[in-house]
């Protein structure tokens, strides 16, 4: 995984931040099975490894893991690391302030890590109850991010991911 973000960011060192592709497995009886895989926009995925826009390919539906995330320590530092205050949403808001501030990222379209998904003990099978409020957190955090957008694509971006978000929130609060 290192390797291929390596000599992708080595190829482009104006690039501060990379992810990639990664396959999601759950224990069955002992075994690891296969349940899915990220979400690569079509874009993305007819390109290839490559430099893209990263809140476009975000709106785009490309999924960014903290498992397969890359950035250079002074962008990271740059844009605050992780949001220590937050309940939730905390990977979203950082994926999101990066692609703010350093526009361009690396990604790695073939599968470079796996997530396990772990019965009972992940965050997205706790109860809708303890979850929903995190998630109109994050709503308000990506409202903000899109008022205080100044760049006109960025903003169109921003709102299609606030939109992809109020859909999910509404979601669980159906099913709540």
């Amino acid at each position: 995984r290192l390797e291929r973000q390596f000599r992708l960011l080595s190829a482009h060192p104006e690039i501060c931040w990379s992810s990639g592709a990664y396959e999601r497995l759950r224990l069955d009886q002992g075994e690891r099975r296969h349940v899915g895989a990220s979400m690569i926009s079509d874009r993305v995925r007819a390109q290839g490894d490559g430099i893209f826009h990263a809140l476009q390919a975000m709106a785009q539906g490309t999924s960014v893991w903290t498992g397969t995330l890359l950035v250079k320590k002074t962008a990271l530092d740059a844009v605050g690391g992780f949001p220590e205050n937050l309940r939730g949403g905390e990977d979203t808001d950082l994926w999101i302030r990066l692609a703010l501030k350093y526009p361009d990222f690396a990604f790695v379209t073939n599968t470079i890590a796996q997530y396990l998904v772990a019965q009972g003990t992940s965050l997205t099978r706790e109860n809708t109850a303890t979850i929903e409020p995190w998630r109109y957190d994050q709503l308000c955090r990506l409202q903000a991010y899109c008022r205080d957008s100044s760049d006109d694509a960025n903003h169109e971006f921003l709102i299609s991911m606030l939109h992809q978000k109020i859909d999910g929130f509404t979601n669980g609060l159906l099913r709540q």
